[in-house]
């Protein structure tokens, strides 16, 4: 049995690359946003980014990559609105962004999960992760409602 995995990228045009780049600083805002925000409520958190048992420290070169992700997810989330967007049922674009979003969302909750019960991190900061995925994806929802049809 061969295994063949047929990639459509011809819906990639110059408007969709500008609209996944938006997606993908909408992410990186919120998660910054949603950080700074989990500082003021529980200052605890802030150490526990700091233990590089955990976590690497911001002078490695590696950690360059934290600010590369939400660009890579914001162009995934887009991929998966272009094959999925028929499917997603909504009176208007709000509500299918909203959907798109929840429906992203709640496929995380297992590695969310398994997150907790695998690394030495407290629920808190897996609760804000789980948060700010949750805003961001509906956040990327609505654009890709709004922008694409």
């Amino acid at each position: 049995m061969c295994f063949s995995m047929n990639v459509d990228l011809s819906f990639i045009n110059m408007r969709k690359i500008i609209i996944g780049f938006t997606s993908g600083v909408i992410i990186l805002q919120v998660s910054l946003l949603a950080s700074f925000v989990i500082y003021l409520i529980q200052p605890s958190i802030q150490l526990e980014y700091e233990n590089q048992a955990i976590f690497r420290s911001w002078s490695d070169p590696l950690m360059s990559c934290f600010y590369f992700e939400p660009f890579l997810l914001g162009y995934l989330l887009l991929w998966i609105w272009n094959k999925t967007k028929h499917l997603i049922k909504g009176g208007d674009t709000l509500q299918k962004g909203l959907r798109f979003g929840l429906i992203y969302w709640v496929i995380t909750l297992p590695g969310m999960v398994m997150t907790y019960s695998s690394f030495k991190v407290s629920l808190m900061m897996v609760v804000s992760w789980s948060l700010g995925t949750l805003i961001s994806s509906i956040i990327s929802g609505f654009l890709f409602s709004k922008t694409i049809k």
